[in-house]
């Protein structure tokens, strides 16, 4: 029996899951195809970070899309009577007297208010950190619970009948006289939210992604709740039921999931210099980032092919960044809104 949908999206990962939120709140009907294999974004920690990098700068588009993506989360929040934001600061680790003062001078910089925060001393982390430093309070962080997320989308469009897991073929798409035909189904368009998948896809490996694999270690405690996230030589940050996940790492140019054992020791090493509690590893894990070579998402429709749509690139942002592009995506697709010249896909020529 054939079955007709506005939109197929191909992908229930984050960028699948905000797309299809975005697109059934402007009356669309979606089915998603997803093969239920375990990708970056169940692997991922969901921190919203709106300070980054070495010299502490602001994450791009953040005064945009941070209070963007806390109120979407907050209204899935409510439609799925779940919760899966949970604002938390980052404790930037300062090692020395010039990261002090580097931070310092960001706390006096008026377009970094309301993210740079104080310089807190060592006894801020005390009972949690080893040898503790100082550390610049980053405000405005928060991390996303993505499993719990990603399940409430899913059992609702199962609910819905609306939800297929199976492997996607690109091979099999035909075009059809409503848009494009896949097995059983039609779509009068389809998005493709497959994360680094995309390299492997006929129709969209032209473009420059750069997958970045990333190695992951559970580790449990069921006495301390540390009440921020760490960010130090790597990210340490607390989830539900004592457990914390410390990360990540890039490997680039590994498009695998398997772990790296010599990942794994160094986060271990780094656990047991770090950590002031008592704890056992539970889990060791890896996922791919769908990075690209610009580190930004990459939207829009093929240059040869209508009807067949990309909404991928949302790399280590994700959490941030993904809300407002989704909508800026659906948008694009019900309503013809423009899209942002720096994600477009037109920015990346086809090859003749």
């Amino acid at each position: 029996m054939n079955r007709q949908f506005d939109f197929l999206i191909v992908g229930q990962g984050l960028a699948g899951s905000l797309l299809y939120w975005y697109l059934q709140k402007l009356g669309k009907s979606c089915i998603v195809v997803d093969a239920g294999s375990e990708g970056a974004s169940m692997a991922a920690a969901g921190i919203i970070n709106p300070m980054t990098g070495r010299n502490y700068v602001k994450s791009w588009m953040v005064d945009i899309a941070l209070p963007h993506a806390r109120q979407c989360y907050e209204n899935m929040e409510s439609h799925y009577d779940a919760r899966f934001y949970h604002a938390l600061p980052v404790y930037r680790a300062l090692h020395s007297v010039k990261e002090e003062n580097d931070w310092l001078l960001r706390t006096m910089d008026p377009s970094y208010d309301g993210y740079a925060g104080e310089v807190l001393p060592s006894e801020a982390v005390e009972g949690f950190i080893k040898n503790p430093v100082k550390y610049g309070h980053t405000c405005g962080a928060a991390r996303v619970d993505l499993p719990v997320m990603l399940e409430a989308v899913r059992k609702e469009l199962e609910d819905k009948k609306c939800f297929i897991a199976a492997s996607f073929t690109a091979e099999e798409l035909q075009p059809h006289a409503q848009g494009w035909q896949w097995q059983s189904i039609t779509a009068g368009a389809v998005i493709f939210c497959e994360g680094f998948k995309a390299v492997y896809n006929p129709f969209f490996n032209y473009l420059p992604f750069a997958p970045a694999k990333g190695n992951i270690l559970i580790v449990k405690n069921e006495e301390a709740t540390m009440p921020f996230n760490l960010r130090d030589e790597f990210f340490v940050t607390p989830l539900e039921d004592g457990r914390y996940w410390i990360g990540s790492g890039y490997r680039w140019g590994e498009w695998d999931t398997e772990v790296n054992e010599e990942d794994i020791l160094k986060m271990r090493n780094f656990a047991d210099a770090t950590l002031a509690f008592p704890f056992e590893v539970v889990e060791q894990k890896a996922g791919v980032r769908p990075s690209t070579k610009s580190r930004r998402p990459i939207l829009g429709q093929h240059p040869k092919h209508p009807g067949l749509f990309i909404f991928n690139g949302l790399g280590t942002k994700g959490t941030s960044l993904g809300p407002y592009f989704a909508q800026m995506m659906a948008e694009h697709l019900v309503n013809g809104r423009e899209i942002m010249p720096d994600v477009a896909i037109s920015r990346h020529p086809f090859p003749s």
